[in-house]
């Protein structure tokens, strides 16, 4: 059930370590009505894993839609050295126990 004094948001992210922090915050803060992911800190599948997991460990039941696995015009330029090679540093969390909700964020934005 919806919390009306707080803010409904959407979250379209690319969930490394800066990321899931702030999807941790939201997740306190606001009413996530969807997560939709694309490539940047790490790929695409490794942005959606996490979000994937995050929605796990947190405990909400946000839609999560795959989004673009390379940015319009420039080569995808990950931040692996930074966010470590899924993303989310040295953080191993459990593998997600729900399915993506779908794999068109546009669409679903």
């Amino acid at each position: 059930m919806a919390d009306w004094n707080r803010p409904r948001i959407i979250l379209d992210t690319d969930p490394g370590v800066d990321d899931a922090i702030a999807i941790i915050t939201a997740s306190w803060w606001a009413d996530i009505v969807g997560i939709t992911t694309v490539a940047g800190n790490v790929s695409v599948d490794d942005t959606t894993n996490n979000a994937l997991r995050l929605r796990d460990l947190l405990g909400f039941d946000a839609p999560i839609h795959r989004g673009a696995e390379t940015p319009l015009i420039a080569e995808p330029l990950h931040a692996r050295h930074v966010h470590g090679a899924t993303g989310l540093g040295e953080v191993d969390l459990p593998s997600s126990t729900r399915a993506l909700d779908s794999e068109d964020a546009v669409g679903f934005l």
